[in-house]
């Protein structure tokens, strides 16, 4: 949230089947992008998916979208 109480970032992690998650809907604010907040959400969401005992982590991105592919990189993803 900003100073102004409005979210600046957003992710949902979906259980889809046992030991299973998916990262849905990976969104920062156009005027906060560029400084490491979709990297340090994906980072800190995908460390709750392995404390929480799941084995896989995906998420489908468009093939254009480089700057997820960058982020994905950086937490250790990779295309499968």
């Amino acid at each position: 949230m900003d100073e102004a109480d409005q979210p600046i970032a957003v992710v949902k992690l979906v259980v889809a089947a046992p030991g299973e998650g998916w990262l849905e809907g990976v969104r920062v604010a156009p005027a906060r992008r560029e400084r490491g907040l979709g990297r340090a959400l994906v980072s800190h969401v995908t460390d709750c998916a392995w404390r929480q005992g799941l084995e896989t982590l995906r998420f489908v991105t468009d093939a254009g979208n480089a700057p997820m592919h960058r982020v994905a990189a950086a937490c250790g993803f990779a295309v499968r």
